[in-house]
């Protein structure tokens, strides 16, 4: 029986001093790597940008899913997502107030409980951390110039397609001012036939007045004409002695 918890707990032993021998090795190899690299280090003006495109990328390579692959036992300081948004937050705010990450509180923190008393890994990763905002930057622009690009041309388009229809309803409206004229020439020869008409008309009528006026004044003197005693005038004559 004591044998069996002696093989029990040298294989405990054993196992927690491998997870500590990988512990070490991936402590060693992020401090290998602190040096960053010139070309990946970011402006104080880029910073914020650089830490929203990194967000945006985490979202774009998660694709839906909840986390973006998982850590293993051999990686106790694989970054989670979260982790790494956390990170680029707390750079950018000690990049913007002209300091240094306190990797140690950082180390401490419960956002990075695997990371509790080794603030130098912290420190070991700021040059991957940088770098991949700076990637995620430059993807973000990528995709900011591809969408002003779609959008230009889409509101070519759409610019192309309105003057189309513009075009279209002139030529309408053309059309509509062409018959409206045509009724309008028309009409106006409708008037002027009227017109004409009307005064023929009266011309008619004037001379029908003037023949009348012209065949009643005969009738009129002959009927001065007419015995006296038809008229009712008789005349007195004083008869002669």
């Amino acid at each position: 029986m004591q044998e069996e918890d002696s093989r029990s707990h040298s294989g405990c032993s054993y196992e927690t001093k491998l997870h500590q021998e990988a512990s070490s090795h991936t402590r060693e190899s992020h401090v290998a790597t602190r040096l960053p690299d010139p070309g990946t280090v970011l402006t104080t003006e880029e910073v914020k940008d650089a830490c929203v495109a990194l967000q945006n990328k985490l979202v774009r390579d998660r694709q839906g899913r909840r986390q973006n692959g998982r850590r293993l036992k051999s990686e106790p300081f694989h970054l989670a997502d979260n982790q790494k948004v956390i990170f680029a937050k707390t750079y950018v705010a000690a990049k913007n107030h002209d300091t240094h990450v306190d990797y140690v509180r950082l180390s401490n923190s419960c956002q990075f409980p695997t990371f509790a008393g080794d603030s130098d890994v912290l420190v070991a990763m700021e040059p991957a951390i940088i770098a991949e905002m700076k990637e995620a930057l430059v993807e973000q622009r990528g995709i900011e110039t591809k969408d002003r690009h779609n959008s230009r041309l889409s509101l070519q388009v759409t610019l192309a397609k309105v003057q189309l229809l513009h075009q279209r309803e002139i030529a309408k409206m053309n059309q509509k001012v062409g018959t409206l004229l045509a009724h309008l020439a028309t009409s106006e020869n409708l008037v002027e036939e009227l017109r004409k008409d009307i005064a023929v008309a009266q011309e008619q009528h004037q001379c029908g007045v003037h023949r009348n006026n012209h065949n009643t004044a005969p009738q009129q003197s002959q009927s001065s004409e007419r015995n006296p005693q038809e008229t009712g005038c008789v005349s007195h004559v004083t008869p002669s002695l």
